[in-house]
């Protein structure tokens, strides 16, 4: 089991960004990379300023980039893998 940290580095990868859904928080290739990153019996779903992670009930800030991201891949724009640390909201 994977313990949630204060702060977790995620990499979102080709084969997420090829298997992410637009507009879907569930499935989209942020919250698939993170769903790999903690184990996948956790409810994941990504925002455009935050992740929620259902399992445990906790948040997580997302850096300016993989919110850009995100913005990006919602909108069927060119998007590459990306690495970034998403922050426990306090």
């Amino acid at each position: 089991m994977f313990n949630l940290a204060d702060e977790i580095t995620v990499t979102v990868t080709q084969e997420h960004i090829s298997n992410g859904k637009a507009g879907n928080p569930y499935r989209c290739p942020v919250a698939l990379a993170i769903r790999e990153k903690i184990g996948k019996w956790h409810s994941v779903r990504v925002y455009i300023t935050d992740a929620r992670v259902g399992f445990l009930g906790c948040d997580y800030l997302l850096d300016g980039a993989v919110r850009e991201f995100a913005r990006r891949f919602d909108r069927n724009k060119f998007v590459e893998p990306v690495t970034f640390t998403m922050r426990r909201e306090r």
